[in-house]
């Protein structure tokens, strides 16, 4: 963990393969190996049959321990990472793992994002509410003005048209906050904290 969180991506895989030979039914090991490989992946613009390699450990890690929200977090991130949509499968797999880790507010924003896609908007606000009513939101809070609107939206397709105008709008304020942080710009996928 402490290799991959320092990008030495090298020294991650060799660790993770080490876990795996130890107990070869060690799921996170496996989850590093498919960590690695998808951020090399990327790095390297590499074509499809090296993303699908690199998802194949994320799915044997899921088949190892199937209620880990990360492997299935991680298979739908993939597809974003690659610069395609996610499977019907990844779709599914990211909500079941928002069931398994309901406090993460970033996964549940993702979650519903894929039902405003749907266009299962009674889903998407009920996983849009406990962001929008957040107590320890600030006042300009992009959940709590994205269910007015999809309160007020009765067709999918004007949903998605205000989730992308919310998106948008969020995307400026990081880049804003990037910019005056000094982010150096590191897009690694990374496991859930």
């Amino acid at each position: 963990e402490m290799a991959f969180d320092a990008g030495d991506f090298d020294a991650a895989d060799a660790a993770a393969d080490r876990a795996i030979a130890g107990d070869p039914k060690l799921s996170q090991g496996l989850l590093y190996n498919g960590l690695v490989s998808l951020n090399r992946a990327r790095r390297d613009k590499a074509d499809a049959a090296a993303w699908k390699a690199a998802r194949a450990y994320i799915v044997r890690a899921n088949k190892l321990d199937p209620n880990n929200a990360q492997p299935l977090v991680t298979y739908y991130s993939s597809f974003r990472m690659e610069g395609i949509d996610p499977t019907k499968t990844a779709v599914a797999g990211l909500i079941r793992a928002q069931e398994l880790a309901p406090e993460d507010d970033g996964l549940r924003f993702m979650a519903m994002t894929e039902r405003v896609r749907e266009g299962d908007l009674e889903s998407a606000k009920q996983l849009l509410r406990p962001l929008a009513y957040n107590p320890h939101a600030g006042p300009d809070n992009d959940a709590a003005k994205l269910l007015a609107a999809l309160t007020a939206i009765k067709d999918p397709k004007l949903a998605q048209a205000a989730l992308d105008e919310v998106m948008k709008g969020q995307s400026a304020s990081d880049d804003e906050k990037n910019n005056r942080e000094g982010d150096k710009g590191d897009k690694s996928l990374r496991p859930l904290r």
